[in-house]
């Protein structure tokens, strides 16, 4: 990506891609507040935004995109997928190997036939998240399932309208050193909405 900050150019990392913002990894330090120009360049696409300085860490700068429209919101979706599709990356376009700490927890299990609720307190493998999405997540695990596979992951602590298990079905797209990285399946509008808070309280620093 390449952030421009009071007219000056600076190349740098990215991650924690989505439509509603992304993380530079950069020694640039704005003040937070401070409007931003970026260019996320991958592989002959262009994207073009203003953001806004909304978080400082000690990696980077946490950024979150202002007047900009669906088009813009669809492509960076087109690019999330293309991204995910070439396992080039893990979903959201981070770095597989870099864990960060989320009070969120999750487990994983293989799919079962009589419902998720009646097996996978017995089946089910603790993770720690890294890298956390909308699309897709970074879990460190003991257990790797083979790329590809088919897997079923739960938000610990938390149950859907009917009480049972939040949980969403997730595809397997790569290993990594600490475990593998899940791509999800349908998720629900609860799933979703657990996972966007969680997202938001550490974009935001809680």
């Amino acid at each position: 990506m390449i952030l421009t900050i009071n007219g000056k150019p600076s190349p740098c990392m990215t991650r924690n891609l989505s439509r509603g913002g992304i993380f530079a990894v950069t020694r640039e330090r704005p003040p937070e507040g401070t409007l931003v120009d970026l260019e996320v360049v991958h592989q002959g696409s262009r994207l073009k935004a203003q953001a806004r300085v909304v978080k400082l860490t000690e990696r980077g700068l946490g950024l979150s995109f202002v007047n900009v429209g669906e088009d813009f919101r669809t492509a960076v979706r087109s690019l999330m997928d293309n991204l995910v599709a070439d396992h080039s990356v893990a979903p959201g376009l981070v770095e597989l190997d870099d864990f960060d700490d989320y009070e969120l927890r999750m487990a994983w299990a293989p799919p079962g036939e009589e419902g998720w609720w009646k097996f996978w307190k017995k089946r089910r493998h603790a993770a720690d998240i890294g890298n956390l999405s909308l699309d897709g997540a970074a879990l460190r695990s003991d257990l790797k399932p083979e790329v590809g596979a088919v897997v079923v992951v739960f938000i610990e602590g938390k149950e859907d309208k009917a009480g049972q298990p939040l949980g969403s079905e997730a595809e397997v797209v790569r290993h990594t050193d600490e475990g593998f990285a899940v791509k999800f399946i349908s998720p629900s509008i609860d799933f979703r909405g657990a996972i966007s808070e969680a997202r938001r309280s550490k974009f935001r620093g809680g």
